[in-house]
């Protein structure tokens, strides 16, 4: 996992080395499941960085999406910023279709998606990741910050749960 996040790291590093005003950056994840990931890697990131965090979801039971994003928490002015938007997992693409629309109409130049885990085969490409660190089938997963009503989140490891 580790030596996942640091070549994330990089290559979110590089994407951002020719930006000269480094105060014009904003990483945004989601609470709660991707702070484990998101602190490991903006940990891992080569230069200083505004970090914030929100809450979305478009899940109202454990395992099934209501079909509506629920949106919490407060985003500064996000004008002229280039927002890196961390998650936990890609799965229908509905949740970062929402996030990146809403985080535009709040005066963000540019929008790109960084998630540790991409279900392919629930996204069908709606949503195309800017970085990722693994894909996995459609399966529930647990561990590294990903819960199954708020069980699992400590786990140092991503696993099926069965």
């Amino acid at each position: 996992m580790d030596k996942r996040i640091s070549e994330i790291a990089r290559d979110v590093s590089a994407c951002y080395a020719n930006v000269a005003d480094k105060d014009k950056i904003a990483f945004i994840w989601l609470l709660e499941g991707a702070r484990k990931f998101a602190e490991s890697l903006v940990a891992k990131i080569d230069f200083k960085v505004e970090v914030y965090s929100i809450r979305a979801s478009s899940y109202k039971d454990l395992h099934v999406s209501s079909g509506k994003v629920e949106i919490s928490g407060e985003l500064p002015d996000l004008s002229g910023k280039r927002v890196l938007l961390i998650d936990d997992i890609l799965d229908t693409g509905l949740t970062a279709k929402t996030l990146i629309a809403e985080l535009k109409s709040r005066g963000a130049s540019e929008v790109k998606t960084c998630f540790l885990l991409n279900k392919i085969s629930k996204n069908r490409g709606s949503v195309k990741p800017d970085f990722q660190g693994f894909e996995i089938p459609d399966e529930y997963v647990v561990g590294f910050g990903m819960d199954s009503a708020g069980f699992y989140r400590d786990l140092p490891y991503i696993c099926v749960l069965q």
